[in-house]
């Protein structure tokens, strides 16, 4: 027998995670690797140990670790380990428990459609959305998430890539739509994408609800499931599901909408069939994607305007009406063809963007919201007189010398009295000096220009603000945040580059770099404002940047990644990858990025697992290869910076110039937060891609994430495993799940 060493590659993740089937108590993470590995997720109560582990039984590439036994309404984090390596965690992967069905909680959430078509413009909008997640709990996908015929190979690409920072924090609830089916007409890839619910007697994933405390979510299928007819069993089962449901919210999405006047006109074989059971059941809304416009209804029944008024709606009776809105811009645009649709209060054709909804109590407001960040056609429907006055929700730090506060509803505008631009309005403590208030498209957002702030804790209050029903009601609200002193770790001064196949192991700290050139970022050919200029004709260009630490690592509380690149990259921190858009797993120096994408707009990354994990105390090397997505495309560009935000700022002298005069960030709501019984959601980052400082959930304990476990399906197990039977059901389960997912 002869012995030897072996050597094997470092596991790596070439789907996700990505967050699938939350409740109250439960959420299943899913996520591929590239080869068969073992793996677990570990997960605990947010800023507290990961005492929660969900393992899996046998082997495989596809894993589905489901999480039960979880507490409503409260945030965790989790990491990912595959054979024994985190790959992924902690900081930007969290999730947000939903309420109890029935109870209200304050929710926002996001709704576009017909985005799979990897260009820029979809990629734009899957930037925006990321850094306006900051309260968003879920989003709904209204159909043609794959153009052009649901290829399965473009998934990576065109959904689970550009949407990744929104995935690992929330659910996504699909729709299928027409493009989704071109390949399959059963919807194969769609339904081997996702896993969804099977609450219908067809036990299908093609239609199906889901609750989030006080409001119901119906999705049904326009394209496999049947044509629809009174008697269709799709539209039996969602009248019995409305029907059942006592929400107060009711909310229904499909691709197709009944009424348009974009890119397609009113379907009035969805009309005649579809609206009458909505209706009937009372539904507030319906969502609808494929004419590649932004479009809203007034309110509406039986085809006939109930009210009139162009922006505030009254549903105190279930048959006052219904709003319908088409949003399907998120990856391309059109014109309209009927600009002067007579159901239609609100039309924008050559526009791209998501919608976006906030619930709280009897109160819904919605709004366009368009790629470079402008809010169109701010709406209003309530269920009775609104007499809840304006919260603070966030609050961030947007320069040393400017924060954004954000409301939970739109505000009165102007500086006279109950404007939200009135700088007697707002105070700051400890005191910095405030020399204006500006407030946003949105009409919930305040710009406050300040003083230069310190790193620090801090209070914003705002009194006296009214919201827009003009009924008084006035705010009286505090928030507490943190700024925090950032250090700038590299900006690609003294980079190293290649141009040719970089092999081996370029991206660890110690490589042999004899080959390579040197230079400073921004790097690359046919752009204007280069530090270094590269010949043409590449596919891949490689890029080292070496760093140290100016002070400890253990003072690094979280690093970020900031890049604007043409047109695709992988980027690693010491070895380990950190980000990758529009470049396939498994790439090699031949492998074209998968879209075109144009300089112009940077993407952040906040760096996970751990930053003391991934830091070096000698020198450090940030690793990036950039592609191409054609060897004959006229332009290649990379600019990157890295920064870290400290936890305790050092003294001067520990620190060079790198640093950055004050944090960009806000941070922790405390106990100072004074508003009682709203729910702050998710802190952001700087315009980041991925949410910010956790927030402290009140009523959790660290003990609550060590009694969390897992039962059955997927191939995964509590730490105490379930037994042999719970391995022979488990291997079932694997192997049903996966034949399922092999048919298409």
């Amino acid at each position: 027998m002869l012995f030897g060493t072996a050597s094997f590659a470092a596991p790596e993740l070439t789907r996700g995670p990505y967050l699938q089937l939350a409740g109250p108590t439960g959420i299943t993470i899913v996520f591929r690797t590239a080869t068969v590995s073992m793996a677990e997720v570990r997960f605990g109560n947010l800023g507290q140990a990961l005492n929660g582990r969900v393992a899996e039984l046998l082997p495989t590439t596809e894993h589905v670790m489901h999480l039960t036994g979880l507490t409503p309404l409260t945030s965790y984090e989790y990491e990912v380990v595959v054979d024994g390596v985190a790959l992924a965690g902690r900081d930007p992967f969290r999730f947000k428990t939903y309420p109890p069905v029935g109870t209200g909680s304050p929710f926002r959430f996001f709704a576009w459609g017909d985005s799979g078509t990897g260009t820029n413009a979809q990629l734009q909008v899957a930037e925006r959305l990321a850094r306006d997640a900051d309260e968003a709990t879920l989003s709904l996908i209204l159909g043609d998430i794959i153009y052009y015929v649901g290829e399965p190979e473009l998934y990576d690409a065109r959904f689970f890539g550009p949407y990744a920072p929104l995935l690992r924090r929330m659910v996504i609830w699909p729709t299928i739509g027409n493009h989704d089916v071109g390949l399959d007409p059963l919807g194969g890839p769609y339904l081997d994408a996702y896993y969804l619910p099977r609450n219908n007697p067809a036990n299908t994933e093609l239609y199906y609800s889901f609750d989030y405390g006080d409001a119901h979510f119906v999705c049904l299928d326009t394209h496999v499931s049947g044509h629809f007819s009174p008697s269709a069993p799709q539209l039996l089962w969602a009248a019995a599901d409305l029907a059942a449901s006592n929400a107060k919210w009711k909310f229904v999405y499909f691709h197709v909408p009944p009424y348009t006047g974009g890119t397609h006109a009113d379907d009035p074989f969805i009309r005649d069939n579809i609206l009458p059971v909505l209706e009937a059941a009372g539904v507030d809304v319906v969502f609808s994607g494929h004419s590649h416009v932004y479009e809203r209804t007034y309110l509406l029944r039986g085809n006939t305007i109930t009210q009139s008024d162009r922006s505030n709606y009254v549903r105190d009776v279930p048959d006052a009406g219904t709003l319908y809105v088409v949003s399907g811009t998120a990856g391309q645009s059109g014109g309209l063809s009927r600009p002067q649709h007579p159901l239609m209060a609100f039309q924008a054709g050559n526009v791209i963007g998501a919608s976006v909804i906030d619930v709280n109590g009897d109160d819904l407001h919605g709004y366009f919201l368009t790629d470079d960040g402008t809010a169109i056609d701010l709406f209003h429907l309530s269920k009775g007189p609104d007499t809840t006055p304006p919260h603070i929700v966030t609050v961030r730090s947007l320069t040393p010398t400017q924060l954004e506060v954000v409301f939970d509803e739109p505000l009165f505008a102007g500086n006279g009295p109950g404007g939200a631009e009135r700088l007697g309005a707002f105070d700051l403590q400890p005191f910095v000096r405030l020399f204006a208030a500006r407030l946003q498209s949105d009409g919930r957002t305040v710009v406050l220009d300040t003083g230069a702030l310190s790193p620090g804790a801090y209070q914003v209050g705002a009194l006296g603000i009214g919201d827009r029903s003009g009924k008084g009601n006035l705010s009286n609200s505090r928030f507490s945040f943190d700024v925090r002193r950032r250090l700038e770790l590299s900006v690609g001064r003294g980079s190293r580059f290649l141009l040719s196949d970089a092999g081996g192991d370029w991206r660890e700290p110690i490589a042999d770099e004899s080959a390579w050139g040197t230079g400073d970022l921004p790097i690359g050919y046919g752009e204007s404002g280069l530090g270094t200029t590269v010949q043409s004709g590449l596919t891949t260009l490689y890029v080292r940047t070496p760093f140290t630490l100016p002070v400890d690592k253990a003072l690094v509380r979280r690093m970020e990644l900031e890049l604007d690149y043409d047109d695709g990259f992988v980027a690693s921190l010491n070895g380990i990858e950190i980000a990758r858009q529009n470049v396939w797993a498994l790439q090699g120096p031949d492998t074209a990025a998968s879209a075109d994408r144009e300089r112009g707009l940077t993407q952040r990354y906040l760096v996970g697992p751990r930053a003391d994990a991934l830091l070096r105390d000698d020198v450090n090397v940030l690793a990036i290869e950039v592609h191409n997505a054609s060897a004959f495309s006229s332009d290649l560009f990379l600019s990157v910076r890295l920064t870290a935000e400290i936890d305790e700022p050092p003294d001067a002298g520990e620190i060079d110039a790198g640093v950055i005069d004050a944090g960009f960030d806000a941070g922790i709501p405390d106990a100072g937060e004074l508003d009682a019984g709203f729910d702050a959601g998710l802190l952001p980052i700087d315009a980041g891609l991925d949410a910010g400082q956790p927030e402290r959930d009140a009523g959790t304990s660290p003990a609550d994430a060590g009694t969390n476990s897992m039962l059955g399906g997927g191939g995964c197990s509590c730490s105490s495993g379930p037994g042999v039977l719970g391995v022979v059901l488990v291997f079932l389960t694997q192997l049903c799940r996966s034949a399922r997912r092999r048919r298409a």
